[in-house]
């Protein structure tokens, strides 16, 4: 194959910098005669010119010029345009009919870094921040980010760092950060889950947002579980002791369920008394029931 650059079988759409995508072209050819020209041929919806031309092209082609060692060569550098987002064939022909193509891949979209982010611990009125990073395979690529919960969770970005519900941008570069916060000033019992979108025209990704909220009960059992790594058996006992005493104190509160009064009905209880006997009682004689005794003086 006399027609030596370009190397690449293949040009991807994140190749492209703004639409443009510059590349060398260099073929040989030993023949005699003049072998006239080395044609270029875009696809549809893309255009061809050389660095030192002004003018693009859809069919573009190059003189050879005769070397000192008798060969024939073309060496350009060639800047192709994008005008649309579609793929194609870019074909490169000499006079021997040789063929080289050379394909233009779309892929146009966006890499997400994770499809699910967690913020813990989640305190009242403590903001809690994630970051996402977004890989944009082109740099002219509207992106509209947002969530469903905007009460909890904003959204910001380097270039516009005030957190907000929602954001659109045009990212300058490659690899974007998206800057993430939780922040409520409630406390809740449940974890809370939320949904971040971020779409384009093309396409929408999703990442699922959770924040776990931090219970006392789950504090204790954090602070028991470093006092085991750290205290020993009877340290261990002691918070095990004190945060059962804990739960006791405050079970109303905690547990509203196990405080709650039953009303017992109660019955009144009658005792009866039998009749006392109509009989009246014996007469007792004082003499018989006297303890005074008379003693003789020896």
């Amino acid at each position: 194959m006399s027609i030596l650059k370009p190397s690449l079988t293949n040009i991807y759409s994140e190749d492209f910098q703004n639409s443009y995508y510059s590349f060398p072209v260099e073929a040989t050819l030993e023949t005699p005669e003049h072998p006239g020209v080395l044609t270029l041929r875009a696809p549809e919806g893309y255009v061809l010119k050389t660095e030192a031309s002004d003018t693009y092209q859809g069919e573009l082609e190059l003189n050879y010029e005769l070397q000192n060692d008798g060969r024939w060569l073309v060496q350009q550098q060639v800047i192709l345009q994008s005008l649309v987002r579609e793929g194609g064939r870019l074909t490169l022909q000499n006079k021997c009919q040789e063929l080289k193509h050379i394909f233009i891949e779309s892929r146009h979209g966006l890499e997400i870094g994770t499809t699910t982010m967690d913020f813990y611990p989640v305190k009242v009125l403590k903001p809690q921040f994630g970051l996402l990073t977004i890989r944009t395979l082109t740099t002219d690529l509207p992106i509209h980010i947002q969530t469903d919960r905007p009460d909890l969770f904003q959204v910001a970005s380097d270039e516009r760092p005030e957190y907000l519900p929602g954001l659109r941008m045009i990212p300058q570069s490659k690899n974007t950060y998206i800057h993430i916060r939780y922040l409520s000033d409630r406390l809740f019992a449940k974890p809370q889950i939320a949904t971040l979108f971020i779409q384009t025209q093309s396409e929408t990704h999703e990442v699922m947002l959770t924040a776990h909220p931090m219970s006392r009960l789950s504090t204790m059992a954090k602070s028991s579980a470093w006092m085991v790594r750290g205290g020993g058996s009877m340290l261990l006992a002691s918070s095990l002791f004190f945060g059962l005493y804990t739960i006791y104190q405050h079970r109303c509160e905690w547990f509203p369920g196990l405080c709650e009064q039953k009303v017992m009905q109660s019955r009144p209880v009658i005792i009866s008394v039998s009749e006392l006997p109509e009989k009246p009682l014996a007469k007792v004689d004082p003499e018989k029931t006297s303890t005074k005794k008379n003693f003789q003086e020896g």
